[in-house]
């Protein structure tokens, strides 16, 4: 959906769109770190971190999920530290002042201090071109439609689900891949003076990149960003083309 104004891609978020309790628990958590991981994606140096959109249109008392924005917040302060940049709050109904009060105690200051609330298009565009946004959000670009997966996101997904053998060959070569790294780091984290050090970390963290990029086709899968073009990841394809063509013995080169 664009970047603002010095670069951050922008997420935006529609809480009217959840309704609490319509699914369990577990589900909505997995879908918020499906989330995270698809925007984390789009992030490209120097920029490390994302602007959030909150539209608060339309919310009524269903849509407050305390449970799913207490986990969100968990998360992202545990696992993704540092990597959001500010937060937009708009159209908010007076129901939310409660509910803001004990959601602004779970925040670090830190957190809170990236908290605006929006009350026009003309503070919005502050912060962001307004053209890159779509109509609802006071910009011009159309609103979002979801891509569902095509026939061939279908068989490449169910493909990989039935590779077992593959997929413990990437996972293993993968956290053989953090050890590595996590050693070497360790070893320069305590002095190692060894001139060679940096440029061994530096080695294994681009083995590490690699190992990860090898096992992703297992534990993810192609979304509709992928499908409108703005991720591109062609170990996808790559890995897919690989596995079709030596069925019985799946080769992967990590290294």
């Amino acid at each position: 959906m664009g970047h603002d104004r010095v670069g951050r891609p922008i997420c935006c978020i529609h809480p009217k769109e959840h309704i609490k309790g319509q699914f369990p628990h577990e589900y909505s958590e997995k879908m918020a770190i499906l989330c995270v991981e698809i925007y984390r994606k789009l992030l490209q140096p120097p920029i490390e971190s994302v602007t959030i959109i909150a539209d608060m249109g339309g919310c009524e008392a269903k849509n407050f999920d305390l449970h799913q924005i207490k986990f969100v917040i968990t998360l992202i302060d545990n696992y993704y530290p540092d990597s959001l940049g500010l937060i937009f709050i708009l159209n908010c109904p007076w129901i939310f002042d409660k509910s803001w009060m004990l959601i602004k105690s779970w925040l670090s200051p830190s957190v809170q201090k990236k908290v605006r609330f929006i009350h026009s298009a003309d503070e919005l565009a502050e912060f962001i071109d307004l053209s890159v946004l779509p109509k609802r959000l006071y910009g011009t670009q159309p609103d979002f439609k979801f891509i569902p997966p095509t026939t061939e996101d279908e068989v490449m997904f169910n493909a990989f689900r039935a590779d077992t053998k593959g997929k413990a060959i990437a996972e293993a070569a993968h956290w053989d891949a953090v050890q590595n790294y996590f050693n070497v780091t360790l070893q320069w984290a305590n002095g190692n003076e060894d001139g060679n050090i940096l440029s061994e970390r530096k080695e294994t963290r681009k083995q590490l990149r690699h190992a990860f990029e090898q096992r992703s086709p297992y534990i993810s899968t192609r979304t509709h960003y992928h499908r409108v073009e703005v991720l591109k990841e062609p170990i996808f394809q790559v890995a897919y083309d690989r596995l079709v063509h030596n069925k019985e013995e799946p080769s992967i080169t990590f290294f």
